[in-house]
């Protein structure tokens, strides 16, 4: 997630703005455990960090980046809403 101010978008990009943060979403690892034994998550090779020994996630829910979930049917296929309330001080 990187959250930029005083932009100006155009049909293909943005120009100006000042990068006033950048950081990272994290998913609950038994929701995400579920959802990447689909396909095509299945297909990925690539190794998962638990959120245990991620050096970025402190184990502080919501306010350290941890996404409510709300799925959107009986099944991990059916998908999931994501939400979270970031708030950023552009005077900091």
């Amino acid at each position: 997630m990187r959250v930029h101010t005083e932009v100006t978008l155009t049909d293909e990009s943005y120009t100006g703005g000042e990068v006033i943060h950048t950081g990272q979403l994290f998913f609950d690892e038994t929701l995400n455990e579920e959802i990447q034994a689909t396909s095509p998550y299945s297909d990925n090779m690539t190794p998962e960090t638990a959120l245990s020994a991620d050096s970025i996630y402190d184990d502080g829910g919501a306010s350290s980046g941890l996404l409510t979930l709300t799925a959107l049917g009986s099944s991990v296929s059916d998908g999931y809403k994501a939400t979270i309330t970031v708030g950023v001080d552009s005077a900091a």
